[in-house]
C-alpha cells in the first residue's frame, strides 16, 4: 500500500457506479503479502470507506481474531460490510454478527472436503443477515 495505490482507488469513486469498497480483507491462509501490510490495506481502506460512506465487501481466510479487532475501530463508522465467502467457525461468525455484518455463503457449503461445518452455521444467520453469493446453491 503506498501513495499511488491509495490515490488510485479514490479516483475509481468518482464513477458514480462504483457503489462499495472491496473486495478486502486479511488472508492469513496464503500469505501472498505480509501480515502487516495487509492490515495496514485494510485499515486504508475501511479509512476511505467511513470517509465515502461506502459499504464494504471483506474477505477473511485464518484471520478473523485480527480481522474482529480491525473492524471493531471501525465499525460504527462504516454504512454497512459484508463478510464474503464465509468459511470460518462458530466463534468467527457470531463475532461477525455481533458487529451487525452480513454473512455471504457460497458454494464452498458443499465442498464435503471442508465446507460441512457451515450445514448447522448457515442456520444460525439471521435471514435479514445471510446474503446468497452467486455461486451458492
Amino acid at each position: 500500500w503506498n501513495g499511488d495505490t491509495a490515490r488510485g482507488l479514490r479516483a475509481l469513486f468518482d464513477d458514480q457506479r462504483v457503489r462499495a469498497v472491496g473486495e478486502c480483507g486479511l488472508d492469513f491462509n496464503r500469505d501472498f503479502s505480509p501480515r502487516p501490510a495487509q492490515e495496514k490495506a485494510l485499515e486504508e481502506q475501511l479509512a476511505l470507506a467511513v470517509e465515502l460512506q461506502r459499504p464494504v465487501f471483506l474477505h477473511e481466510r485464518d484471520a478473523s481474531e485480527r480481522l474482529l479487532a480491525i473492524l471493531r475501530d471501525f465499525r460504527d463508522r462504516l454504512p454497512a460490510a459484508v463478510v464474503h465467502c464465509f468459511t470460518g467457525e462458530r466463534r468467527a461468525l457470531y463475532g461477525y454478527l455481533d458487529l451487525d455484518l452480513h454473512i455471504g455463503i457460497t458454494g464452498w457449503i458443499n465442498d464435503e472436503r471442508r465446507g460441512t461445518h457451515l450445514h448447522d452455521l448457515v442456520s444460525e444467520i439471521p435471514v435479514g443477515r445471510l446474503m446468497l453469493e452467486s455461486d451458492a446453491p
